[in-house]
């Protein structure tokens, strides 16, 4: 099924009204496309090699990124740390067809991360960062996505992705009773 990272039709799912669309090609460097993106537009891995670098995305407030797979490619990131994601107030940011290994995506905390919305479309984030021969997680019961913001609210949006077990803060009510995250 067309369903995580994978070679398949997926350009319905690109953002058309974003540009300019930064492409980078296996092994990279993804990190300076990405920086230089922090105002928005979009950064496409352009092939389905493979990447072993821990990017991270920081945004500009008010702004949209997409980083994704070029369309009908599949690309595997592999990380040794957590992918840290943070951005202005209103900030979004998609990914798009990518497979991640090795580590976490985290949502940083801290004064000034206002990122708005997070979009996992057509992505795997590996449950456990790897996995045996026989399918077994390498590090079971690891968060795959890790939320640590809690100043302002964020929405999570997941499209046809594959994903581990997810880590949130308590959510709290305005009379400062904790509830579900």
């Amino acid at each position: 099924a067309a369903t995580g990272g994978g070679q398949y039709e997926r350009t319905p799912t690109f953002d058309a009204a974003l540009g300019p669309v930064d492409s980078v090609a296996s092994p990279g460097p993804i990190q300076p496309a990405l920086d230089g993106r922090a105002s928005g537009g979009v950064v496409e891995l352009s092939d389905s090699g493979r990447f072993e670098e821990t990017p991270s995305i920081a945004l500009d407030a008010g702004v949209r990124l997409e980083f994704r797979a070029a369309n009908e490619h599949r690309p595997t990131l592999i990380v040794t740390a957590p992918i840290d994601i943070s951005g202005g107030e209103d900030a979004e940011v998609t990914l798009n067809g990518l497979l991640i290994a090795g580590g976490p995506i985290r949502i940083v905390s801290g004064t000034g991360n206002g990122l708005r919305k997070l979009r996992l479309v057509h992505c795997t984030l590996v449950p456990g960062f790897s996995l045996g021969i026989d399918g077994t997680p390498g590090s079971p019961g690891e968060p795959s996505l890790l939320i640590e913001q809690a100043e302002t609210p964020l929405e999570i949006e997941f499209d046809t992705s594959v994903v581990g077990p997810i880590r949130a803060p308590a959510r709290i009510d305005p009379a400062g009773q904790a509830g579900a995250p």
